[in-house]
């Protein structure tokens, strides 16, 4: 094959590829639903958000660590809006409702997406979480 030729395989397989790929999350696209596992993670809080770890208080919150990275829109303070992969959001739960229950499974979380606006916001985007489940089990528990 020419090298012209290899090229023009080339460019139309990634084409392909992309108009195969999921378009991008909004981060005010509602409800979005995710899938991934909780997972409990301590960050240092105020007052100096790690800078001062003896004084620094300690805030606990609950993560999804998502199955796969998703392409989430979020926009800056002029509107521009960039496209980000995400693997990782903030899971923002209902007042009565603990993640620390569901720490280390497997859960589908839907919500509204929200973008990270002070300090104590770890990830770039949030998920306030509107309903959770915990994923069902594949393989022997579906045949009992």
């Amino acid at each position: 094959m020419t090298r012209f030729t290899v090229s023009c395989a080339l460019l139309l397989a990634g084409l392909a590829f992309q108009a195969q790929a999921a378009p991008c999350l909004r981060v005010d696209d509602h409800p979005v639903t995710l899938h991934g596992m909780v997972v409990i993670q301590t960050f240092y809080g105020p007052p100096g958000y790690g800078e001062t770890p003896k004084t620094d208080r300690r805030e606990t919150q609950g993560l999804l660590k998502l199955d796969a990275p998703v392409c989430i829109g979020v926009s800056d303070a002029d509107g521009v809006v960039t496209e980000t992969q995400q693997s990782m959001v903030t899971m923002v739960p209902p007042a009565k409702v603990s993640l620390k229950h569901y720490r280390g499974k497997k859960v589908t979380a839907s919500g509204s997406l929200f973008q990270a606006v002070t300090g104590h916001h770890h990830t770039d985007v949030l998920i306030d979480v509107e309903h959770i489940d915990v994923a069902k089990q594949k393989g022997i528990e579906g045949i009992l």
